[in-house]
Parts: C-alpha cells; structure tokens; sequence
C-alpha cells in the first residue's frame, strides 16, 4: 500500500473545489456523449412543450414543484447510503479498499477516495438544484400568470425554453447519475460481504489458539484474498 494514497485522504479541500468537481459530470467525453445528447434531446421537448403552453408559468411552477420532491427524496436515499457505507466500513474493508487504486482526474486514487467524491459530488450537486428550485418558487409564484418579457412571441418562447431547457437538463443529469450511485452501493456492498466471509473463514480455518502453546503451534497461513476488482464505476461512464 503507497503511503501516497492514504496521504491524499488527509488532504484539505473546500466546499467550492467539491463544486467544482462535481460540474464533471456535464463534461462530454467519448463514453458518456450519446447519453448526455439523449437527456439533452428530452429536457428540450419538455421545455417546448411548455414554452408554447398557453399558461407557460404555472406549468413551469408544476414542474419546479415536481421536481423538487423527488430532489428531497433523492438527497435523503444518498444521505442514507452514504450513513450505511460508513457504518459497514471495516477494517479488512477498509483496508481492501486502500490497497485498491484507479486513476480519476488524471491522478492515481484509492477506491476509498473515489467513493468519497462520488457521495459528496452527487450531494453538491442535488443541494444545488434544490436551492434553485427553491428560488424558482419563489420569483415565478409572485409574477403575473400574464406577464411577458418581450413583445414578441416568439421572443418570449425562445427565452422561455432556452431557461426550461437548462433547468431540466441540470435535473436529467442529477438523476441519471443515481445510476452510478446505485452501482457503487452495490459495489460496496459486495465488497463488504467479501471482507465478512475472510473473517468467517479465518474462524472457522484458524480457531483462536491458547498464547501459552509453543509458537510452532500458532503459526498462520495467510487466506488467499480475492483478486482485486473495481469497487466504483466511472462516473464518466454514464
């Protein structure tokens, strides 16, 4: 294990590097285009559809209110996965965890790290969208249902759905990135069950022995440990 790794835990950061990190996810790349294209492609036939309503605030305010619910229901699912893998975290976990590297932002990483930045990423990320939403309500719920920006139509449609358009898309984004929060649960999870049965078998293979019987008699032989795996999907992979 590189005492490098376990060093980079330590390191400090700040709310707005998190942020910042985080934003990665809208980064186009040759693995995750097709599906940012494809989310793209959706939030815009939600935005037209309401920019040509004829009542275009309140259904944009149907939206917000929508969308904020399932926001607050995401954040506390993350919330909760994030208490449920700190609880699990064992030593040979942990451990297992250190040992295992990938490279992410063109740096060598533990699984431990990544996983980190994954949690708190996805939770920068549904804090700000529910901040947004917030002060959605907020302007639009005061604003005449009758008010225009522009004096064309066609003004007001365009501006309307280029403002829709970005709303949903930022949402789309967030709650297409569950997919990759549900995978590294489920990552973890395996690995959890993988560092219980060592133990399990450790018991069961090497009884505990009396520290009073002669050395020769309390010599251990390692337990093959399962061969490295990769724990954390890239978040590149979307």
């Amino acid at each position: 294990m590189k005492i490098e790794i376990i060093e980079k835990l330590f390191t400090r950061s700040t709310s707005k590097k998190e942020m910042i990190r985080a934003f990665s996810v809208f980064k186009i790349t040759k693995d995750n285009y097709i599906s940012l294209l494809i989310l793209l492609i959706l939030s815009l036939i939600a935005a037209f559809i309401i920019s040509i309503g004829n009542d275009t605030i309140r259904l944009f305010l149907q939206s917000v209110d929508a969308i904020l619910d399932i926001l607050l229901a995401l954040f506390g699912i993350i919330f909760m996965g994030y208490t449920i893998f700190q609880a699990i975290l064992n030593e040979k976990m942990l451990i297992k965890m250190l040992e295992n590297t990938d490279t992410k932002d063109k740096e060598e990483k533990s699984i431990l790290q990544i996983s980190n930045e994954s949690f708190i990423g996805l939770m920068m990320l549904n804090i700000l969208g529910i901040l947004v939403s917030y002060f959605l309500k907020l302007i639009l719920g005061g604003i005449d249902r009758e008010v225009s920006l522009f004096s064309s139509d066609s003004a007001n449609i365009l501006s309307s759905g280029i403002l829709c358009t970005l709303y949903f898309y930022y949402v789309a984004v967030i709650i297409w990135e569950m997919k990759s929060f549900v995978f590294n649960i489920f990552q973890l999870f395996n690995a959890y069950s993988g560092a219980r049965m060592i133990e399990i078998l450790e018991k069961r293979l090497y009884p505990i022995v009396d520290e009073t019987q002669p050395d020769h008699l309390k010599d251990r032989t390692e337990i093959l440990e399962p061969e490295k795996t990769d724990l954390v999907e890239s978040r590149d992979n979307l």
